[in-house]
């Protein structure tokens, strides 16, 4: 079974120090920031990756098959309870394998009560690291074995 990371966008933007200060300046560009770089995350074959903004302040990129699904919440509506919503649909063995990730303690009671599990932003900016490492240490191997 595949672990999902859904992800409140503007949480993590909130808490990384480079995307707060890009989105002071220019929001669209802060989200498309995030978005490029779980695309590489999910890319990386770990995780799949679903990333929820609050309100509908710009439609997502065209989806390539096998991409990352970025929604927005409706008005009136916010990215928590999208999430939350989310994690409800899954069958409730399904949901261990969910992942999400957001610095609001409120959704994290939530969430954790239906039987998925929380992160911090913090512990997503480690997981980027550890698994952007891990990528290329294998991809060296892989190198080494062409050059043969």
């Amino acid at each position: 079974m595949s672990r999902y990371l859904l992800i409140d966008g503007h949480s993590v933007i909130h808490c990384w120090p480079d995307l707060l200060a890009l989105h002071r300046r220019q929001p669209r560009n802060a989200r498309e920031e995030l978005i490029r770089r779980m695309r590489n995350l999910h890319d990386m074959g770990t995780y799949d990756v679903t990333i929820i903004f609050d309100g509908k302040q710009g439609t997502p990129e065209p989806k390539r098959p096998g991409d990352i699904n970025v929604g927005y919440s409706r008005a009136g509506q916010t990215a928590d309870a999208v999430i939350e919503a989310i994690v409800a649909k899954q069958k409730p063995e399904h949901r261990s394998a969910i992942t999400v990730i957001t610095a609001d303690g409120g959704e994290r009671t939530t969430v954790e009560s239906l039987g998925a599990y929380c992160m911090s932003p913090d512990w997503l900016e480690a997981e980027m690291r550890a698994v952007s490492a891990d990528f290329e240490e294998e991809f060296k191997r892989a190198r080494k074995r062409w050059q043969k």
